[in-house]
C-alpha cells in the first residue's frame, strides 16, 4: 500500500470531523453531582459544548434521596425531569419534592421492602414550549402519612397558551378555594371567588373588567358588603397594565379607605394568589438556573398610573436625602443610653428627648411611609392626593409640636425659622417642606443636645475613672502596710517609693484645672498605676525568686577527697554579676529614679532579668563569663546578658 492511499482515507476522516464539528455538535451525556440553586443531587443529561459553553439538549434529570437519612430522622428529597432544545426547556416537565419521616417499620411484598413515611410531598407537571408553561399546569401539596394521602393542602390549576394564563383556573388550599378566568390576552376577567372552607356560606369576590378591578365584595354571615372602585369611571389612556403580584394587592390599599378595609377582609384572594406565585417562583428559579425559561404565571390586570416625572424623581431624591438625615440623627438620640438615663434627673433633656419622639412619630413615620411606596416600585400607581390621605389622615402636622398630649403636659416645641416652612400643599412639594422643616428642627436640637451629652458624658468619664484610680492607689498604699518586719530593708524602701510616686501623681491630677488635660491625665496615671502595682508585685516576690535562681545554679559535684557527692554553685560570674550588679541596680532605679514614665520599662527590666537568668543556666556562657569578669557598669551587664525588654508607647 502507498503513501498516498494511506493519506487519502486519514484526511477523509479528518475532514468528516470537522464537518460534524462545524455543522452539528456531537451529543454527549454527563451522570454525576450537580448543584442547581439551592439543590444538590444526582443528574443525568444530555449536551453539546458550543463556544465553551454547555448546551443543554435532549433528556433531563436529577433527583436526589437518602435512605439513612429517613431511617434515622428525616430526609428531603427532589425530582426534576423534562427535556432540552438548545438549551431551552421544552417538552413535558415534573417536578417533585419532599420532606418525610419513616417510623422504620418494613414488610416484604414480592422481592422488595415496603417502607411507610410520612410528611409532606409536592408535584408540579404540565408542558414547556420556549421555556413558558403551555396548556394545564398542576401544582399540589399533599400531607402524607403512611405513604398515602392524608390531606391536599394546596392545589392549583391553570392553563396556559404560550406562558399567558388562559381561561378558567383555580386555585386552594386548606382556607379556601378561589376561582376566576383570563381573557386571551392574559388579562383578569370576570367575577373572581373565593370559597371559605371554614366559614360555609362566606365569599369574596372580585370583578374585574378586562384586566380592570371594579368591584370588591365580601358576603359574611349572610350581610354583603359591596365597594365599587373609583376608578371604573376613570379615563383608561391613564392607565397601564402590570402583574397580579404583592404590589397590586398594595396598590389597592392605597385607593381609599374603604377599599383598604374591604381588600384586608377579602385577604383569602391575595394570600391564595402570593402562596401560588411563591411556588412558581421556586419552579422558575430551577429552570432558570439550568437553561432559558420564563416560568413566572403572569396574571395580568390595569391599574391607575402616576408617572414620575424628572421634577418629581429630584424632589423625592431630595425627601429621601432630608429624611434619612433626620432619621439618623432622630434615631441616635431615641437610643442614646445616656440621654435616656440623664432625661430622669435633668429636665431640660427630658422635654428635647420629648421632641426628638415627637417628630419621628409625627414627621418621620408618616414620610418613610412615602418613601418605602417608592423603593417598591408602587408609588407611580398611587394617586398623590389619597398618598397625604392615607399617610396624614389629620393633614399635615402642626409646626408647633404640642408635647404630652396623653399626660397633660402643655409645653410645646417649634424651631425659630418656622415661618420658612410651608407644607400645606397636598403633593411631593408638602413632603418636602415637611421633611425639611423636620430636618432643621433636629439640627437646632442637636447643637443644644450634644454639648449637653458631651459634658454629660465627660462627667461620667472621671467619675469612673476617678473610681478606678482611688481603688488602685488603696491597694497601693496597702502593700507597705501588709510587710512584716522581716522583709528587706532595700525592699521596703523600693515600696515607699512606689506609694510616693503614686500619691504625688494623684495630687497633680486633683490640681489641674484644664479638663481636657484632666481627663487625659488621668487616663495616663490608671495605666501607670496599673504598672505600679505589679511592679510592687515584682519586689514583693524579689527575696522568693533571688532564693529560685540559687538553687538554679546549684548542681551536685564528685568530691574525690571525701568521696561523695556536694552541693555546689556553677557559673559564679553570672550569679556574681547579678548578686553584685545587676541586684543593686535594679532596687537603686525604683528607690530613686521612679515615675510614671519609666514605671512599664522597669516592670519589664525586672522580669526580664529573672527570665534570663533561668535560661542561662542551661546554655553555653563561657564566652559570656570572661566578658563579666571585671565588669561593673550595669548596661553594659545588661547588654552582655542579652537583656533589651521592650515597652509600648503610652497612647
Amino acid at each position: 500500500m502507498t503513501l498516498r492511499k494511506i493519506i487519502r482515507p486519514v484526511s477523509f476522516l479528518i475532514l468528516l470531523l470537522f464537518s460534524t464539528t462545524i455543522f452539528g455538535q456531537e451529543k454527549q451525556r454527563y451522570s454525576g453531582p450537580k448543584e442547581i440553586a439551592q439543590y444538590s443531587g444526582i443528574a443525568d443529561y444530555q449536551y453539546f459544548v458550543s463556544n465553551n459553553d454547555t448546551i443543554l439538549d435532549g433528556t433531563f434529570k436529577m433527583q436526589k434521596s437518602n435512605l439513612d437519612a429517613l431511617l434515622s430522622k428525616a430526609d428531603k428529597t427532589f425530582l426534576f425531569k423534562g427535556e432540552f432544545q438548545q438549551n431551552i426547556a421544552s417538552g413535558l416537565w415534573e417536578f417533585d419534592f419532599g420532606e418525610f419521616k419513616s417510623d422504620s417499620i418494613t414488610e416484604v411484598v414480592g422481592f422488595q421492602y415496603k417502607l411507610n413515611v410520612s410528611g409532606v410531598q409536592e408535584n408540579a407537571n404540565g408542558i414547556l414550549v420556549l421555556g413558558k408553561p403551555h396548556g394545564k399546569w398542576v401544582y399540589t401539596k399533599n400531607q402524607i402519612k403512611n405513604s398515602e394521602v392524608l390531606e391536599t393542602l394546596f392545589e392549583s390549576s391553570i392553563e396556559f397558551d404560550n406562558g399567558i394564563p388562559q381561561k378558567n383556573f383555580q386555585i386552594k388550599n386548606t382556607e379556601g378555594t378561589l376561582v376566576g378566568r383570563f381573557l386571551r390576552d392574559g388579562l383578569a376577567h370576570d367575577e373572581w371567588t373565593f370559597y371559605s372552607e371554614n366559614q360555609v356560606g362566606n365569599t369574596h369576590s372580585w370583578y374585574f373588567n378586562s384586566g380592570q378591578l371594579i368591584k370588591i365584595s365580601t358576603l359574611n354571615n349572610g350581610l354583603l358588603n359591596e365597594v365599587n372602585l373609583i376608578e371604573v369611571d376613570s379615563d383608561s389612556s391613564n392607565q397601564t397594565i402590570i402583574n397580579l403580584d404583592r404590589r397590586f394587592i398594595k396598590i389597592l390599599k392605597f385607593q381609599n379607605d374603604n377599599i383598604h378595609e374591604t381588600v384586608l377582609k377579602s385577604s383569602g384572594i391575595p394570600s391564595l394568589l402570593a402562596e401560588n406565585a411563591d411556588y412558581y417562583k421556586k419552579l422558575d428559579t430551577i429552570l432558570s438556573s439550568l437553561g432559558e425559561a420564563t416560568f413566572l404565571p403572569e396574571f395580568k390586570v390595569k391599574v391607575n398610573y402616576f408617572p414620575l416625572d424628572s421634577i418629581a424623581a429630584t424632589k423625592l431624591q431630595n425627601i429621601k436625602d432630608s429624611y434619612l438625615k433626620s432619621d439618623s440623627i432622630a434615631s441616635s438620640f431615641l437610643a442614646d443610653t445616656q440621654l435616656n438615663i440623664l432625661k430622669l434627673s435633668d429636665e431640660e433633656a427630658n422635654y428635647y428627648y420629648s421632641v426628638v419622639d415627637s417628630i419621628s412619630k409625627q414627621y418621620l413615620y408618616p414620610i418613610k411611609g412615602v418613601l418605602n411606596l417608592n423603593d417598591e416600585k408602587i408609588l407611580e400607581y398611587v394617586d398623590r392626593n389619597y398618598l397625604i390621605e392615607h399617610f396624614l389622615p389629620n393633614g399635615f402636622p402642626s409646626k408647633e409640636i404640642k408635647l404630652g398630649q396623653l399626660t397633660g403636659d402643655k409645653s410645646s416645641f417649634i424651631n425659630s425659622n418656622a415661618d420658612a416652612y410651608s407644607f400645606s400643599e397636598k403633593n411631593l412639594n408638602g413632603i418636602l417642606q415637611m421633611t425639611k422643616y423636620a430636618e432643621a428642627s433636629l439640627i437646632s436640637i442637636q447643637k443644644i443636645l450634644s454639648p449637653k451629652l458631651a459634658k454629660e458624658k465627660r462627667q461620667q468619664q472621671f467619675i469612673a475613672l476617678e473610681e478606678q484610680m482611688i481603688s488602685q492607689i488603696n491597694n497601693l498604699n496597702s502593700v507597705i502596710d501588709s510587710v512584716d518586719a522581716t522583709f528587706p530593708n532595700n525592699l521596703i524602701v523600693g515600696l515607699e517609693q512606689i506609694k510616693a510616686v503614686a500619691n504625688k501623681n494623684l495630687s497633680a491630677y486633683s490640681n489641674m484645672q484644664n479638663l481636657e488635660e484632666k481627663l487625659e491625665f488621668g487616663q495616663h496615671l490608671t495605666k501607670c498605676f496599673e504598672h505600679l502595682e505589679e511592679l510592687e508585685d515584682e519586689i514583693l516576690l524579689h527575696p522568693v525568686k533571688n532564693q529560685e535562681i540559687v538553687e538554679h545554679y546549684q548542681d551536685q559535684v564528685w568530691n574525690p577527697f571525701m568521696a561523695n557527692l556536694m552541693t555546689e554553685e556553677i557559673k559564679k560570674r553570672i550569679t556574681a554579676a547579678y548578686r553584685k550588679v545587676l541586684e543593686p541596680y535594679l532596687l537603686n532605679e525604683v528607690s530613686t529614679n521612679l515615675n510614671c514614665t519609666n514605671a512599664g520599662t522597669l516592670l519589664n527590666l525586672y522580669k526580664a532579668t529573672h527570665e534570663r537568668m533561668m535560661t542561662l543556666r542551661d546554655e553555653d556562657t563561657h564566652k559570656l563569663e570572661r566578658k563579666l569578669k571585671r565588669e561593673q557598669d550595669p548596661k553594659m551587664v545588661l547588654e552582655l546578658m542579652n537583656i533589651n525588654p521592650t515597652v509600648k508607647k503610652e497612647q
